[in-house]
């Protein structure tokens, strides 16, 4: 998983490595990264996977 402050800072280094283009900025308004979806990403809890 990449997030945070580096997806943003080395985004291009992230898509060569992977092949996957990393959002840039903020996840602020709702649809941003699925059209329809009303949460607002940044408003989400933290959370750590197990």
């Amino acid at each position: 998983m990449v997030g945070g402050v580096l997806a943003t800072l080395q985004a291009e280094e992230i898509e060569k490595i992977t092949g996957i283009k990393p959002h840039k900025g903020i996840l602020n308004i709702p649809g941003q990264l699925d059209k329809g979806d009303d949460k607002i990403i940044d408003n989400l809890p933290l959370t750590i996977p197990f």
